[in-house]
């Protein structure tokens, strides 16, 4: 008799099996020695990869709101070979950015469905008062995998560079495999009278104008893990910079994410002991300084605040999922995070073009620190507009409960 796992559990082994990315802490010496491409040739790529996401973000989050969730983690894995076997078979720039195409799509398959189909799960099951502790463990979980990934592909990259992706391909494989186990939890399915193009739009529409809470959550957000993302990137630059050997990358980066993994895994209870407000806020400051500490390039502690970006991104994705799901009804949960994804990715491009550009005319130094204004400005505007509409929120509900009590 087949045992049968929860789905909290296979999201966990799902989530693992998807962030042992090997090629990650050797993407870069990858592309330049095998490829001939520089780091800005990398950004530019990556910055392909977001748009794609951005085409895909949307329509893959009403495909998982719509169809079945855990068809849509299939799909992600699949895609997700195609891109790394792309990847294998590249040859100069335009190949790379095909790869990242097809990448792009496994990513903006995943992105959302993982936390939509959490939510849903608790919410069938009655535990849903655990969901920031259950999604704070799975992208725990994922973080320590990815330091775990980076520690062997950096060995595999010795050996030969093209076995990081290799593994990485059957990884990806198990995932597909894990997904298959996953049960679909029962939903409440919308009629298809409405055309599936307007009910993305105004789902869309809804998230980022109709719910004005809800908007400035997203694009607090954004600004937020726009930051993270670019900050895990300018790590080998910054190794190179300071003529890191290649072989430590892998430890080195390792370091970050187990430390962003404890701190998703165990960040719940430090922001219950926090008003939403004080979180986003101490996001907001704590990456600002990690990227200024970075810039002055000081002995071994710019080199320890480098790592913040996946702190922050460990602790502080799961809560903003919540704050997102909790304020959306469950046909649109899964297209209304990856609302935030989508608008990641578009921040995320002309954010590497800039990086990009200020490494390859000066330094890793000089997109760090402007990195670090983009937070600090981005960042206070983003509360400033947040805590106005929380505000508003609260006076109404308190000004019902007056009129009921009277």
């Amino acid at each position: 008799m087949v045992k049968k796992f929860s789905n909290p559990a296979l999201l966990y082994a799902y989530t693992g099996c998807t962030s042992l990315i090997f090629m990650l802490p050797v993407i870069i010496p990858f592309y330049n020695h095998q490829l001939g491409l520089t780091f800005q040739d990398f950004l530019f790529a990556e910055a392909f990869f977001a748009c794609v996401v951005i085409a895909m973000e949307v329509p893959s989050g009403y495909m998982s709101d719509r169809w079945s969730r855990k068809f849509t983690l299939s799909v992600a894995s699949l895609f997700g070979m195609i891109g790394y076997t792309a990847i294998i078979m590249a040859d100069g720039l335009v190949g790379v950015m095909i790869a990242q195409g097809i990448l792009g799509v496994a990513v903006a398959c995943n992105s959302g469905t993982i936390s939509a189909l959490m939510y849903d799960s608790l919410l069938e099951n009655g535990n849903l008062k655990t969901y920031q502790k259950q999604e704070g463990r799975r992208h725990g979980i994922g973080l320590y995998c990815v330091g775990i990934g980076s520690i062997c592909g950096g060995f595999l990259y010795a050996l030969n560079p093209y076995a990081p992706f290799y593994v990485d391909i059957a990884t990806l494989a198990l995932a597909m495999g894990i997904s298959i186990l996953i049960k679909e939890p029962v939903r409440h399915r919308a009629s298809a009278e409405i055309h599936p193009l307007k009910d993305i739009w105004d789902t869309a529409k809804y998230c980022l104008h109709g719910h004005k809470l809800l908007a400035a959550t997203i694009l607090t957000g954004v600004i937020i893990f726009g930051a993270t993302k670019q900050m895990m990137w300018a790590q080998q630059p910054f190794f190179m910079l300071n003529a890191i050997d290649e072989k430590y990358f892998g430890m080195l980066m390792a370091i970050g994410f187990v430390a962003g993994g404890l701190s998703g895994q165990f960040g719940h209870m430090i922001t219950a002991r926090l008003s939403s407000f004080q979180v986003l806020g101490l996001m907001v400051l704590a990456m600002f300084a990690a990227c200024w500490i970075s810039a002055l390039n000081i002995p071994y502690l710019s080199l320890a605040v480098l790592f913040t970006g996946a702190v922050i991104f460990g602790a502080g994705f799961p809560y903003f999922s919540e704050l997102i799901s909790s304020e959306v009804e469950q046909k649109r949960r899964a297209t209304a995070l990856s609302a935030m994804g989508f608008l990641i990715s578009i921040a995320f491009i002309p954010l590497s073009l800039f990086i990009g550009a200020a490494d390859e005319y000066f330094d890793i130094r000089y997109a760090l620190a402007g990195l670090g204004l983009w937070v600090l400005c981005g960042g206070s505007l983003g509360l400033l507009v947040w805590k106005k509409y929380y505000n508003r929120g609260n006076n109404a509900i308190r000004g019902r409960a007056q009129q009921v009590h009277r």
